[in-house]
């Protein structure tokens, strides 16, 4: 099992006093929920990235997105993880990822971390599916936003969950990257 994690790596920035209002973007995400409605599970979009170089405003654009979703729509659940470098390891970003997930349902990815963690893990796409149709069990469609910090592997964990099984996600992955986005015929 990877060691110790870093929670703040797992809290929604909060709002910044000095924050630049940015309606038209916060317009553009809200389009990617459909009715809005989390409860009818009728997202637009499987996945929105927001791409930018450093310092853009990309964390908080989607922070203060997310704190107005909260207001507008209670019901709408929320993840949140930012990686780094050092999160390179492919247990470590995944025992991230399902820490982020905890947050919506507590054991939620426990079962995939501890099979991933094995002297004999299974396949990735069989560890994909089995956290994917934990994420469809949910009540309600939920966010999970992915800040990532240039973290190869984790780039490359990403775009396979992505690729894989990209129909059967439940509700908005949003991914902010400080880099071009990883595309699958990369």
């Amino acid at each position: 099992m990877p060691g110790p994690l870093l929670v703040t790596k797992l809290y929604i920035p909060p709002l910044r006093s000095e924050l630049v209002p940015r309606p038209r973007l916060v317009t553009r995400l809200n389009q990617g929920l459909g009715s809005g409605d989390p409860a009818d599970g009728s997202f637009a979009r499987k996945l929105t990235l927001v791409s930018a170089p450093a310092g853009f405003g990309k964390t908080t654009l989607l922070s203060e997105w997310l704190h107005s979703r909260r207001e507008t729509t209670p019901s709408l659940q929320a993840a949140w993880l930012s990686l780094d470098p050092g999160d390179n390891d492919p247990a470590r970003f995944l025992a991230y990822v399902v820490a982020a997930l905890q947050g919506l349902k507590l054991g939620l990815g426990e079962a995939v971390l501890s099979a991933y963690c094995s002297p004999q893990p299974p396949p990735t796409e069989a560890l994909l599916t089995a956290l994917i149709n934990e994420l469809a069990d949910l009540p309600a469609p939920a966010v999970l936003n992915v800040s990532l910090r240039s973290s190869p592997a984790s780039n490359r964990s990403i775009r396979r969950g992505r690729d894989t099984n990209s129909e059967r996600m439940g509700g908005i992955w949003s991914f902010v990257s400080k880099r071009e986005p990883v595309t699958s015929s990369s």
